[in-house]
């Protein structure tokens, strides 16, 4: 049976379960449809902790010879525009420098030492150890350990014969230098970024001994060639006999009168020659008083002996001469006050020669002024020193002289000067503050102001007779030496 027709409304239907409450209206602007519930947030992840990782700089240096880096640094002042690869190139021409082949050596062995120390001792190396920087002066390699724990167990390999001692002696050949090397100094050291301190420390320098000088070469012996004899005189050349003159037939004419003989001539006669000069007696000498007087029955007196023959010179040898010159003077040295990077190349700032000038002394006496000037120029930026800052200039003074200074002006403004004193006596004269005085050193004019006499001079005021100039960096690591005339 069908069922019955009922009406389909829900409120009214009998068979709706008691208790059910209706639905709730939908809500307004929704077309009809309920919202989705909102999703929970999610909770936000923990900070991780600030990195403790340790990056750490391998810097090895070459500082040529005094005569070596002044040549360099006359290359490079006389054209200041020149770019890097010019530097470079005339860098190469003034004695030893690195090279490719040089700077992958050395990155071969710096990373083999670090990649097998590494699991020995248990550090943990994040970033291995590669090449940076490879400048003719320096080589840079930079790495990143785990932790500054790991720096530490590696410190006592870094200090040991196997570490910054074998990278040195790698580059000078050993404990004797190459002759390459002569009066180089070669110099390791560890480092954090820019030469700030590291998990890991250490330097290791080596001084290379300058080979003496090779003695003047001999110059080759003059002996003259002995005398040839006289060429014989060339045979006259023989005289043709002369054709007898063709005869002329005689004209028919009546002949000629016999002519008188005429008188036979004596034949030529040879001419005289003159007779024998005859030798002029020698005179007799006077006998001295209570001399005998010489006679006829003494024995004649002894031949005079003949002069002693001439000493032929010896082929290959050499003339004797009156002197030898004296040997060149050895170059002078740097003087150093700080264990730090003396090289000025690769630097942000040069120094000038000295210019005197006639002044007055803060009491209006008379004075002599010697300045220098101060240029910027350009450098690699990887390189050590190249950041550096123009915090300080000393110069090595003469002791007997340090009574005559009177005062210092930068850029002609009078400045207080002050005395550095270091060990064996050794005094400079310090611009101290110029970090404040020069925000930009380039151009500026520094100058020292001096009694007249002879400490005016700069041979006589500086130290060991020349003029050395330095300026440091602010952790004096730097201090590019220059010497000025």
């Amino acid at each position: 049976p069908s069922p019955p027709n009922f009406p389909l409304d829900l409120r009214s239907n009998p068979f709706t379960p008691p208790g059910r409450p209706p639905p709730p209206p939908p809500p307004k602007g929704s077309g009809g449809r309920r919202a989705p519930p909102v999703p929970p947030v999610p909770p936000v992840p923990p900070t991780p902790p600030p990195s403790h990782n340790c990056d750490v700089w391998v810097w090895i240096h070459i500082t040529p010879p005094l005569d070596a880096a002044m040549s360099g640094r006359h290359l490079l002042t006389s054209q200041p525009t020149m770019d890097y690869s010019d530097r470079r190139t005339l860098l190469s021409r003034s004695g030893f420098t690195f090279n490719a082949a040089s700077c992958a050596q050395l990155a071969a062995l710096v990373q083999t030492g670090f990649a097998t120390q590494a699991p020995l001792l248990n550090a943990t190396i994040l970033v291995p150890f590669a090449l940076d920087d490879c400048a003719p002066a320096h080589v840079v390699f930079r790495g990143t350990l785990l932790s500054a724990r790991d720096g530490e167990l590696l410190q006592g390999w870094l200090d040991g014969a196997l570490g910054l001692q074998s990278w040195v002696r790698n580059v000078t050949g050993g404990e004797r230098c190459s002759p390459l090397l002569s009066g180089y100094t070669v110099r390791s050291e560890v480092t954090g970024v820019d030469g700030t301190p590291s998990c890991m420390k250490g330097d290791a320098t080596q001084q290379c001994a300058r080979a003496p000088p090779l003695p003047p070469p001999r110059r080759p012996s003059r002996s003259r060639p002995p005398p040839q004899a006289p060429l014989p005189p060339a045979p006259g050349r023989p005289k043709a006999p002369r054709a007898p003159a063709p005869k002329r037939k005689p004209v028919q004419s009546d002949p000629p009168p016999p002519l008188p003989p005429s008188p036979s001539l004596p034949p030529p006669s040879q001419p005289s020659q003159p007779p024998p000069a005859t030798p002029l007696p020698r005179p007799t000498p006077k006998p001295q008083p209570g001399q005998r007087r010489p006679n006829m029955f003494d024995p004649p007196p002894p031949p005079p002996r003949p002069p002693s023959p001439t000493p032929k010179p010896v082929p290959g040898s050499r003339k004797p001469m009156g002197f030898l010159p004296p040997p060149p003077p050895p170059p002078p040295t740097f003087v150093e006050t700080h264990d730090c990077v003396n090289s000025n190349i690769q630097v942000p700032y040069v120094i000038s020669n000295l210019t005197l000038t006639n002044t007055l002394d803060q009491r209006g006496a008379a004075a002599v002024a010697m300045c220098i000037r101060v240029s910027q120029q350009r450098c690699r930026a990887s390189s050590f020193c190249c950041g550096m800052e123009f915090a300080k200039v000393e110069v090595p003074v003469a002791p007997a002289c340090t009574g005559d200074l009177r005062r210092l002006t930068v850029n002609a403004k009078p400045r207080d000067f002050s005395w550095g004193r270091y060990d064996g006596g050794l005094v400079t004269i310090k611009f101290e503050g110029l970090l404040t005085t020069l925000p930009s050193p380039d151009g500026a004019k520094l100058c020292w102001v001096v009694r007249p006499g002879d400490c005016a001079k700069p041979q006589n005021f500086c130290l060991n007779g020349h003029c050395q100039v330095n300026y440091y960096s602010t952790n004096n690591k730097c201090c590019p030496a220059t010497l000025v005339a």
